[in-house]
Protein backbone atom coordinates (compact mmCIF):
# COMPACT_ATOMS: atom_id res chain seq x y z
CA UNK A 1 0.00 0.00 0.00
CA UNK A 2 1.37 3.59 -0.31
CA UNK A 3 2.59 5.56 2.44
CA UNK A 4 0.75 8.59 1.57
CA UNK A 5 -1.83 9.07 4.39
CA UNK A 6 -5.64 9.32 2.79
CA UNK A 7 -9.06 9.90 4.77
CA UNK A 8 -11.78 8.29 2.88
CA UNK A 9 -15.53 8.00 3.66
CA UNK A 10 -17.60 4.58 4.92
CA UNK A 11 -21.17 3.44 3.77
CA UNK A 12 -23.15 0.63 5.56
CA UNK A 13 -26.31 -1.14 3.92
CA UNK A 14 -28.32 0.65 6.33
CA UNK A 15 -26.97 4.49 5.15
CA UNK A 16 -26.78 3.59 1.03
CA UNK A 17 -30.10 1.72 0.66
CA UNK A 18 -31.78 0.33 4.00
CA UNK A 19 -32.72 -2.96 5.48
CA UNK A 20 -33.79 -4.98 3.17
CA UNK A 21 -36.84 -6.92 3.94
CA UNK A 22 -35.08 -9.88 4.13
CA UNK A 23 -32.70 -9.44 6.48
CA UNK A 24 -32.27 -10.20 10.49
CA UNK A 25 -32.05 -6.34 11.37
CA UNK A 26 -35.76 -5.45 9.39
CA UNK A 27 -37.14 -8.88 11.19
CA UNK A 28 -36.07 -7.38 14.41
CA UNK A 29 -36.73 -3.41 13.87
CA UNK A 30 -40.41 -4.68 13.27
CA UNK A 31 -40.36 -6.65 16.50
CA UNK A 32 -39.22 -3.86 18.65
CA UNK A 33 -41.71 -1.37 16.75
CA UNK A 34 -39.58 0.59 13.99
CA UNK A 35 -42.12 1.49 11.38
CA UNK A 36 -40.17 0.25 8.43
CA UNK A 37 -42.34 1.78 6.42
CA UNK A 38 -40.46 5.38 6.85
CA UNK A 39 -36.62 3.40 5.99
CA UNK A 40 -35.11 4.49 2.60
CA UNK A 41 -35.23 2.47 -0.33
CA UNK A 42 -32.36 1.35 -2.73
CA UNK A 43 -30.66 4.67 -4.25
CA UNK A 44 -31.04 4.83 -8.06
CA UNK A 45 -27.99 4.10 -10.15
CA UNK A 46 -28.44 8.33 -11.20
CA UNK A 47 -28.77 8.80 -7.59
CA UNK A 48 -25.59 6.35 -6.58
CA UNK A 49 -23.51 7.97 -9.65
CA UNK A 50 -24.90 11.76 -8.30
CA UNK A 51 -23.39 10.57 -4.38
CA UNK A 52 -20.02 9.39 -5.95
CA UNK A 53 -19.70 13.03 -8.04
CA UNK A 54 -20.20 14.70 -4.72
CA UNK A 55 -17.83 12.70 -2.84
CA UNK A 56 -15.52 13.22 -5.48
CA UNK A 57 -15.60 17.12 -5.06
CA UNK A 58 -15.14 16.92 -1.61
CA UNK A 59 -11.65 15.04 -2.94
CA UNK A 60 -12.68 11.23 -1.45
CA UNK A 61 -10.59 8.85 -3.14
CA UNK A 62 -11.27 5.87 -0.91
CA UNK A 63 -15.05 4.42 -0.49
CA UNK A 64 -15.58 2.08 2.42
CA UNK A 65 -18.62 0.75 1.04
CA UNK A 66 -21.22 -3.18 1.90
CA UNK A 67 -22.33 -5.57 -0.55
CA UNK A 68 -25.76 -6.57 1.39
CA UNK A 69 -25.83 -10.11 1.78
CA UNK A 70 -29.21 -10.17 2.19
CA UNK A 71 -30.30 -8.90 -1.20
CA UNK A 72 -27.88 -10.66 -3.02
CA UNK A 73 -28.91 -14.04 -2.08
CA UNK A 74 -32.72 -13.10 -0.04
CA UNK A 75 -33.32 -16.98 0.20
CA UNK A 76 -30.67 -19.58 0.70
CA UNK A 77 -28.66 -20.26 -2.27
CA UNK A 78 -30.96 -18.47 -4.18
CA UNK A 79 -28.96 -15.21 -6.11
CA UNK A 80 -31.15 -12.28 -7.65
CA UNK A 81 -29.75 -11.86 -10.51
CA UNK A 82 -30.93 -8.42 -10.63
CA UNK A 83 -29.20 -7.49 -7.53
CA UNK A 84 -26.02 -8.76 -8.49
CA UNK A 85 -26.58 -6.99 -11.96
CA UNK A 86 -26.97 -3.47 -9.76
CA UNK A 87 -23.69 -4.34 -7.43
CA UNK A 88 -21.48 -5.03 -10.36
CA UNK A 89 -23.37 -1.68 -12.30
CA UNK A 90 -22.38 0.15 -8.94
CA UNK A 91 -18.72 -0.94 -8.58
CA UNK A 92 -18.04 -0.68 -11.94
CA UNK A 93 -19.22 3.52 -11.70
CA UNK A 94 -17.15 3.66 -8.64
CA UNK A 95 -13.94 2.42 -10.66
CA UNK A 96 -14.72 4.68 -13.78
CA UNK A 97 -15.30 7.86 -11.75
CA UNK A 98 -11.73 6.92 -10.25
CA UNK A 99 -12.66 5.91 -6.61
CA UNK A 100 -11.19 2.98 -4.76
CA UNK A 101 -13.88 0.51 -3.21
CA UNK A 102 -13.17 -1.26 -0.03
CA UNK A 103 -15.85 -3.93 0.41
CA UNK A 104 -17.05 -5.06 3.64
CA UNK A 105 -18.84 -8.44 3.39
CA UNK A 106 -21.09 -7.93 6.70
CA UNK A 107 -22.00 -4.84 8.65
CA UNK A 108 -25.19 -5.01 10.72
CA UNK A 109 -26.88 -6.58 9.20
CA UNK A 110 -27.46 -10.44 7.53
CA UNK A 111 -30.15 -12.23 5.59
CA UNK A 112 -32.76 -13.80 7.78
CA UNK A 113 -32.47 -17.05 6.75
CA UNK A 114 -28.78 -16.94 7.96
CA UNK A 115 -28.90 -15.55 10.88
CA UNK A 116 -32.81 -16.67 12.20
CA UNK A 117 -33.12 -19.55 10.71
CA UNK A 118 -30.01 -21.50 10.74
CA UNK A 119 -26.65 -21.06 12.79
CA UNK A 120 -25.71 -18.26 11.35
CA UNK A 121 -22.08 -17.35 13.18
CA UNK A 122 -23.25 -19.38 15.92
CA UNK A 123 -20.73 -22.20 15.29
CA UNK A 124 -17.13 -22.86 16.63
CA UNK A 125 -16.85 -26.26 14.29
CA UNK A 126 -15.21 -23.83 11.66
CA UNK A 127 -17.29 -20.73 9.44
CA UNK A 128 -20.03 -21.81 7.69
CA UNK A 129 -19.92 -23.21 3.83
CA UNK A 130 -23.16 -20.31 3.10
CA UNK A 131 -20.39 -17.63 4.39
CA UNK A 132 -17.81 -19.10 2.22
CA UNK A 133 -19.91 -19.19 -0.58
CA UNK A 134 -20.67 -15.95 -0.19
CA UNK A 135 -17.27 -14.53 0.08
CA UNK A 136 -16.48 -15.89 -3.19
CA UNK A 137 -19.27 -15.37 -5.23
CA UNK A 138 -18.86 -11.40 -4.41
CA UNK A 139 -14.87 -11.65 -5.04
CA UNK A 140 -16.16 -13.43 -8.58
CA UNK A 141 -18.69 -10.76 -9.23
CA UNK A 142 -16.08 -7.34 -8.40
CA UNK A 143 -13.12 -9.23 -9.59
CA UNK A 144 -10.66 -6.24 -10.79
CA UNK A 145 -13.06 -3.42 -9.33
CA UNK A 146 -12.14 -3.91 -5.55
CA UNK A 147 -8.86 -2.20 -4.12
CA UNK A 148 -9.50 -4.05 -1.02
CA UNK A 149 -11.16 -5.91 1.40
CA UNK A 150 -12.45 -5.47 4.86
CA UNK A 151 -14.52 -8.38 5.49
CA UNK A 152 -16.07 -7.71 8.58
CA UNK A 153 -16.84 -4.72 10.34
CA UNK A 154 -16.00 -5.11 14.04
CA UNK A 155 -17.18 -8.91 14.09
CA UNK A 156 -16.48 -9.19 17.96
CA UNK A 157 -18.14 -5.80 18.48
CA UNK A 158 -21.33 -7.49 16.28
CA UNK A 159 -21.20 -10.37 18.72
CA UNK A 160 -21.10 -8.27 21.90
CA UNK A 161 -23.85 -6.30 20.48
CA UNK A 162 -26.16 -9.09 19.29
CA UNK A 163 -25.77 -12.02 21.66
CA UNK A 164 -25.35 -9.64 24.83
CA UNK A 165 -26.01 -6.40 25.06
CA UNK A 166 -29.61 -7.00 22.52
CA UNK A 167 -28.78 -3.43 20.68
CA UNK A 168 -28.40 -5.55 17.11
CA UNK A 169 -30.27 -8.59 15.93
CA UNK A 170 -29.46 -11.31 18.18
CA UNK A 171 -30.06 -14.25 20.42
CA UNK A 172 -28.63 -12.81 23.76
CA UNK A 173 -27.43 -15.39 26.28
CA UNK A 174 -23.81 -16.57 27.44
CA UNK A 175 -23.23 -19.73 24.88
CA UNK A 176 -24.68 -17.82 22.40
CA UNK A 177 -22.33 -14.69 22.64
CA UNK A 178 -19.51 -17.14 23.60
CA UNK A 179 -20.30 -19.03 20.31
CA UNK A 180 -21.11 -16.11 18.03
CA UNK A 181 -17.81 -14.56 19.01
CA UNK A 182 -16.13 -17.52 18.30
CA UNK A 183 -17.94 -18.67 15.04
CA UNK A 184 -17.58 -14.78 13.38
CA UNK A 185 -13.75 -14.32 14.28
CA UNK A 186 -12.82 -17.66 12.35
CA UNK A 187 -15.51 -16.59 9.89
CA UNK A 188 -13.20 -13.08 9.07
CA UNK A 189 -9.76 -15.51 9.15
CA UNK A 190 -11.72 -17.78 6.58
CA UNK A 191 -12.49 -14.96 4.12
CA UNK A 192 -8.84 -13.42 4.80
CA UNK A 193 -8.09 -16.82 3.46
CA UNK A 194 -10.26 -16.99 0.69
CA UNK A 195 -9.56 -13.59 -0.23
CA UNK A 196 -5.87 -13.44 -0.05
CA UNK A 197 -5.65 -15.06 -3.53
CA UNK A 198 -6.57 -12.79 -4.96
CA UNK A 199 -4.39 -9.32 -5.81
CA UNK A 200 -6.55 -6.58 -3.52
CA UNK A 201 -5.24 -6.35 0.22
CA UNK A 202 -7.47 -7.95 2.44
CA UNK A 203 -7.86 -5.61 6.31
CA UNK A 204 -9.04 -6.81 9.36
CA UNK A 205 -11.38 -4.47 11.10
CA UNK A 206 -11.61 -4.72 14.92
CA UNK A 207 -13.32 -2.25 17.78
CA UNK A 208 -10.92 -0.75 19.74
CA UNK A 209 -13.42 0.22 22.81
CA UNK A 210 -11.72 1.58 25.98
CA UNK A 211 -12.65 -0.48 28.82
CA UNK A 212 -13.26 0.95 32.18
CA UNK A 213 -14.80 0.11 35.58
CA UNK A 214 -14.26 0.15 39.42
CA UNK A 215 -12.08 -2.02 41.19
CA UNK A 216 -14.94 -4.08 41.81
CA UNK A 217 -15.07 -4.68 38.54
CA UNK A 218 -11.59 -5.95 37.47
CA UNK A 219 -12.51 -9.68 36.66
CA UNK A 220 -15.46 -8.66 34.34
CA UNK A 221 -12.82 -6.36 32.70
CA UNK A 222 -10.49 -9.01 32.27
CA UNK A 223 -13.26 -11.09 30.77
CA UNK A 224 -13.81 -8.30 28.37
CA UNK A 225 -10.29 -7.43 27.71
CA UNK A 226 -9.63 -11.11 26.58
CA UNK A 227 -12.92 -11.13 24.32
CA UNK A 228 -12.43 -7.61 22.79
CA UNK A 229 -9.01 -7.69 22.74
CA UNK A 230 -6.76 -9.82 23.61
CA UNK A 231 -8.80 -12.98 21.22
CA UNK A 232 -7.68 -10.90 17.80
CA UNK A 233 -4.27 -9.10 18.44
CA UNK A 234 -3.00 -12.64 19.80
CA UNK A 235 -3.93 -14.30 17.18
CA UNK A 236 -2.29 -12.32 14.64
CA UNK A 237 0.75 -11.71 16.50
CA UNK A 238 1.67 -14.87 17.94
CA UNK A 239 -0.83 -17.69 16.35
CA UNK A 240 -2.28 -18.45 19.48
CA UNK A 241 -6.37 -18.54 20.20
CA UNK A 242 -7.24 -17.86 23.51
CA UNK A 243 -10.94 -17.24 24.70
CA UNK A 244 -11.97 -16.78 28.59
CA UNK A 245 -13.82 -20.01 28.61
CA UNK A 246 -10.81 -21.97 26.71
CA UNK A 247 -8.04 -22.15 27.60
CA UNK A 248 -5.04 -21.23 24.29
CA UNK A 249 -4.59 -23.10 21.28
CA UNK A 250 -1.89 -22.87 18.81
CA UNK A 251 -3.31 -21.65 15.49
CA UNK A 252 0.03 -21.08 13.23
CA UNK A 253 -2.49 -20.38 10.65
CA UNK A 254 -4.31 -17.28 12.25
CA UNK A 255 -0.52 -15.52 12.50
CA UNK A 256 0.16 -12.70 10.05
CA UNK A 257 -2.80 -13.02 7.78
CA UNK A 258 -4.07 -9.84 6.61
CA UNK A 259 -2.41 -7.25 5.29
CA UNK A 260 -3.05 -4.50 7.53
CA UNK A 261 -5.15 -4.37 10.48
CA UNK A 262 -7.91 -2.01 10.75
CA UNK A 263 -8.70 -0.25 14.01
CA UNK A 264 -12.32 1.15 14.14
CA UNK A 265 -13.39 3.82 16.49
CA UNK A 266 -15.81 2.02 19.00
CA UNK A 267 -17.78 3.32 21.84
CA UNK A 268 -16.81 3.54 25.72
CA UNK A 269 -17.76 0.28 27.99
CA UNK A 270 -18.33 0.90 31.01
CA UNK A 271 -18.45 -1.94 33.80
CA UNK A 272 -20.49 -2.29 36.99
CA UNK A 273 -19.84 -4.60 39.83
CA UNK A 274 -22.61 -6.55 39.01
CA UNK A 275 -21.02 -7.23 35.06
CA UNK A 276 -23.35 -4.68 33.72
CA UNK A 277 -21.83 -3.05 30.51
CA UNK A 278 -23.09 0.25 29.85
CA UNK A 279 -21.75 2.07 26.35
CA UNK A 280 -20.80 5.62 25.89
CA UNK A 281 -19.39 7.63 23.19
CA UNK A 282 -16.24 7.18 21.98
CA UNK A 283 -12.89 8.28 23.26
CA UNK A 284 -12.16 11.73 22.17
CA UNK A 285 -8.78 13.74 21.86
CA UNK A 286 -6.12 12.20 23.63
CA UNK A 287 -7.84 9.21 25.42
CA UNK A 288 -8.34 8.12 21.30
CA UNK A 289 -4.93 8.72 21.01
CA UNK A 290 -4.47 6.08 23.96
CA UNK A 291 -6.69 3.86 22.36
CA UNK A 292 -4.77 4.11 18.86
CA UNK A 293 -1.58 3.90 20.79
CA UNK A 294 -2.63 0.54 22.49
CA UNK A 295 -3.33 -1.20 19.26
CA UNK A 296 -0.22 -0.33 17.81
CA UNK A 297 1.46 -1.90 20.57
CA UNK A 298 -0.22 -4.68 20.20
CA UNK A 299 0.50 -5.35 16.92
CA UNK A 300 3.77 -3.89 16.70
CA UNK A 301 4.95 -3.03 12.89
CA UNK A 302 1.54 -3.90 11.43
CA UNK A 303 0.43 -1.36 9.11
CA UNK A 304 -2.85 0.31 10.22
CA UNK A 305 -5.92 1.71 8.96
CA UNK A 306 -8.97 3.13 11.07
CA UNK A 307 -11.80 1.56 9.77
CA UNK A 308 -14.43 3.57 11.23
CA UNK A 309 -14.41 7.10 12.35
CA UNK A 310 -17.82 8.43 13.80
CA UNK A 311 -19.61 10.31 15.87
CA UNK A 312 -23.75 9.81 16.84
CA UNK A 313 -23.53 14.08 17.46
CA UNK A 314 -26.41 15.74 16.09
CA UNK A 315 -24.31 19.01 16.87
CA UNK A 316 -22.82 19.85 13.55
CA UNK A 317 -20.40 22.10 15.85
CA UNK A 318 -19.09 19.01 17.85
CA UNK A 319 -18.93 16.60 15.08
CA UNK A 320 -16.44 18.63 13.05
CA UNK A 321 -14.65 19.28 16.57
CA UNK A 322 -14.06 15.61 17.40
CA UNK A 323 -13.20 14.50 13.61
CA UNK A 324 -10.24 17.21 13.93
CA UNK A 325 -9.24 15.86 17.15
CA UNK A 326 -9.22 12.27 16.17
CA UNK A 327 -6.88 12.82 12.75
CA UNK A 328 -5.14 15.24 15.04
CA UNK A 329 -4.25 12.27 17.36
CA UNK A 330 -4.10 9.91 14.25
CA UNK A 331 -0.98 12.88 12.79
CA UNK A 332 0.84 12.78 15.98
CA UNK A 333 0.78 8.98 16.02
CA UNK A 334 2.08 8.78 12.85
CA UNK A 335 4.95 11.72 13.46
CA UNK A 336 5.84 9.27 15.95
CA UNK A 337 6.07 6.21 13.90
CA UNK A 338 3.15 4.75 13.88
CA UNK A 339 2.03 3.44 10.55
CA UNK A 340 -1.63 4.63 10.53
CA UNK A 341 -1.90 4.72 6.53
CA UNK A 342 -5.32 6.16 6.16
CA UNK A 343 -8.41 6.65 8.32
CA UNK A 344 -12.28 6.75 7.09
CA UNK A 345 -15.11 8.92 8.09
CA UNK A 346 -18.58 7.00 8.58
CA UNK A 347 -21.48 7.40 7.75
CA UNK A 348 -20.67 9.75 5.18
CA UNK A 349 -24.81 10.32 5.02
CA UNK A 350 -27.16 9.92 7.38
CA UNK A 351 -29.01 7.27 8.20
CA UNK A 352 -31.37 5.22 10.38
CA UNK A 353 -29.57 3.89 13.92
CA UNK A 354 -28.56 0.65 13.92
CA UNK A 355 -30.09 -0.30 17.16
CA UNK A 356 -33.51 0.34 15.73
CA UNK A 357 -34.12 3.59 18.18
CA UNK A 358 -35.99 5.24 14.93
CA UNK A 359 -33.55 7.38 15.77
CA UNK A 360 -31.43 8.78 12.80
CA UNK A 361 -27.49 8.33 12.24
CA UNK A 362 -25.88 12.04 11.57
CA UNK A 363 -23.14 11.96 8.34
CA UNK A 364 -21.08 14.08 7.13
CA UNK A 365 -23.67 15.23 4.92
CA UNK A 366 -27.55 15.12 5.60
CA UNK A 367 -29.76 13.00 4.09
CA UNK A 368 -30.24 15.32 1.27
CA UNK A 369 -26.45 15.35 0.79
CA UNK A 370 -26.20 19.01 2.09
CA UNK A 371 -22.25 19.01 3.37
CA UNK A 372 -21.79 19.52 6.73
CA UNK A 373 -18.82 21.33 8.75
CA UNK A 374 -17.45 18.33 9.29
CA UNK A 375 -16.17 17.46 5.38
CA UNK A 376 -13.43 20.05 5.09
CA UNK A 377 -12.00 16.66 7.02
CA UNK A 378 -12.19 14.35 3.90
CA UNK A 379 -9.05 16.96 2.55
CA UNK A 380 -6.99 15.86 5.19
CA UNK A 381 -4.81 13.58 3.32
CA UNK A 382 -1.13 14.27 2.94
Amino acid sequence: MADEFFVGGGLSELTLDGPSHRSDWYRWAERRGLDTTALAEPESIDAFAHDLSLLAEHDVRQLRICVDWARLEPRSGIIDDEEAERVLERFTLIADRGLHAWVTLHHTTLPGWFADDTDGFLRTSGPSLHWSRHVDRVAELLDGLVAGWIPNEDPLGWALRSHHLGTRPGRPGSQNLQDASEGVLEATFEACRLLSSGSAPVVASFGIPPIRATDDAADHVRHWTDILWTSWTEAIRDGVLRWPWRGPRERPDLADTFDAIGLALAPSLAIDPDGTITEHPPPAGEHFGHVLRRGAELLPGRELIITSLGTATSDAQQQDDLFGEWLDQIHEARTDGIGVRGAMIEPLFDGPSPDASGDSVPGIFSAGRDPRPATRWLQAAS
